[in-house]
């Protein structure tokens, strides 16, 4: 249900997104707030018809978004559609305009902006839709990453092949926005939830409401990684967190479940010290043991760490050196092959993991 939720809400966004982008294509004047509003009260009507016909071509049965050949041909169908009845209303609504007062507003017959909107949206939803379906054949039991089991010349080789990478300017660019946007967004949850979340953990247990503590990140520089403390204010030891771990308090056990924990990380994101998606940050101390361990432990820290990453998915935390190593075939995968499309599949999959509630 909840899938079919998101799926609805993204067909609107789509459905307004490709009217103002055909609106910008023909009207290059940017002509008053008059002549869009008049768009917009009629295509809404147009939208909500669209929606049933993209229920109808099963563009809302996850079996068929998994089919291509059945997704292809529902995205051309439903696009013919979307156009034919969106002409048929608006001449309809020009011949009933006498004597009715709904469509007596509708003062546009836009054929051509109709055409364009019908088409830029069947493309982005055919777009939208074969991202969900790459996303959604995802098997965390079959996710690749690279052997670090490894000696001599072939581990000289894999070395050699993830430290020559370069990752292009418009990755870098669109990855750095995207930081930016959610980072920024996140502030203002932040700033919403600060007070509330401050006196729980106050009541709870006596002491800090932030967890500050030194972190590697990229290039093997150290910062600072802010947290909501879940953790009694009287602990100090910094061994790995262990599942049932007693020194989580009660407010520290929902904090980590919802993972609003994680929520002032948002500051590390807006400063550049972390990213959205990369290797998960680790202390100074135990990278120090575990690059004892294994050489190319390293490799990981080329890239910004993320609050989620290609290896978070398939372990949530590495409580010993040798489930760390396990992460690690996972980060340089990362290293080696992140990419904007790679990105996207880790954000839908936490988000998809949040709302399992599997945080620990």
């Amino acid at each position: 249900m909840l899938k079919k939720i998101v799926l609805l809400l993204s067909y609107l966004i789509i459905f307004y997104m490709s009217l103002g982008i055909s609106l910008s294509l023909r009207h290059f004047d940017l002509r008053g707030w008059e002549f869009y509003k008049s768009h917009l009260l009629s295509f809404s009507i147009v939208f909500l018809i669209w929606i049933f016909i993209l229920y109808s071509t099963r563009l809302f049965d996850l079996h068929i978004i998994l089919n291509i050949k059945k997704l292809n041909s529902s995205v051309i169908k439903a696009s013919v559609l979307n156009f034919l009845t969106g002409t048929a209303f608006f001449y309809f609504s020009q011949s009933a305009k006498q004597g009715s007062i709904v469509f007596k507003e509708i003062t546009i017959t836009p054929r051509a902006n109709l055409l364009l909107t019908a088409i830029i949206s069947g493309i982005l939803i055919y777009i939208l839709l074969r991202i969900w379906s790459k996303i959604s054949k995802y098997n965390p039991i079959d996710a690749r990453l690279v052997n670090i089991n490894i000696t001599g010349k072939a581990r000289y080789e894999t070395e050699k092949r993830i430290k020559i990478i370069k990752k292009s300017i418009i990755y870098d660019l669109i990855k750095n926005i995207i930081d930016k946007i959610t980072g920024f967004f996140a502030l203002l949850i932040l700033i919403l939830l600060f007070i509330p979340i401050a006196i729980l953990i106050k009541l709870n247990d006596r002491g800090a409401v932030f967890y500050k503590q030194s972190r590697i990140g990229k290039n093997e520089k150290i910062f600072q990684l802010l947290k909501f403390r879940s953790m009694l204010w009287e602990n100090k030891k910094t061994l790995w967190t262990e599942k049932n771990d007693n020194r989580v308090t009660f407010v520290g056990k929902f904090l980590r479940k919802t993972h609003l924990d994680e929520l002032p990380q948002c500051i590390n994101i807006l400063r550049g010290e972390m990213s959205i998606v990369g290797p998960r940050p680790e202390q100074p101390k135990f990278v120090n043991i575990i690059k004892k361990e294994q050489p190319l432990y390293y490799l990981r820290h080329r890239v910004k760490p993320g609050i989620t990453g290609w290896a978070q998915l398939h372990y949530l935390y590495g409580d010993s050196i040798e489930n760390n190593l396990k992460k690690l075939r996972y980060d340089l995968w990362y290293v080696k092959n992140s990419s904007v499309l790679l990105d996207l599949i880790i954000i839908i999959k936490t988000i998809s993991v949040i709302l399992d509630n599997t945080g620990r």
